[in-house]
């Protein structure tokens, strides 16, 4: 009786299995772009965008893309305290890629990319925790940001089309 019990469990088991569905589609999250592209970036100061690019696009080995990055930054106070302190901070980051076949000497795509972000800073002198919170912050934006430019030029890779000439 004990073993039909175990062969029972084990079959439901197996068949509560069977519906799985698996997210990670081969070649959905391919980046054709990684180990093949030069960056170029221009007004960019953040150290955490520059890690970001190099965790997506790594060393440049076959030299294949010319990607051109111009970011900027804008902070607004939204809220003033009397102590002049700012309560709320909103950050507006705004990146135009411009990616290039160096192959084939053309444009494959023009892309602007626009990301908001709102941060209350707490002061008082310890602010470890709002730093790292703002840190997080700025690396979720980035990475969404170039995930986003991302999807944009596998699609145009894809179909190989030059959008202008050089």
């Amino acid at each position: 009786m004990r073993i039909y019990q175990l062969f029972f469990l084990f079959f439901l088991f197996l068949y509560s299995c069977s519906q799985i569905d698996f997210i990670l589609l081969e070649g959905e999250l391919e980046n054709p772009l990684k180990e093949k592209t030069n960056l170029i970036v221009t007004n960019s100061s953040s150290p955490i965008f520059k890690e970001q690019l190099v965790a997506f696009f790594g060393e440049n080995i076959e030299k294949k893309f010319d990607l051109i990055i111009n970011a900027s930054e804008k902070k607004t106070n939204r809220f003033v305290e009397k102590s002049q302190a700012a309560s709320k901070i909103d950050y507006e980051i705004t990146v135009n890629y411009w990616l290039i076949n160096r192959q084939d000497n053309c444009t494959i795509l023009k892309k602007y990319e626009k990301s908001q972000f709102s941060h209350t800073p707490k002061s008082s002198g310890y602010n470890f925790g709002s730093d790292r919170s703002l840190s997080g912050l700025y690396k979720n934006v980035f990475k969404n940001n170039i995930k986003s430019f991302l999807s944009d030029a596998r699609e145009n890779i894809k179909t190989s089309g030059c959008l202008i000439e050089k």
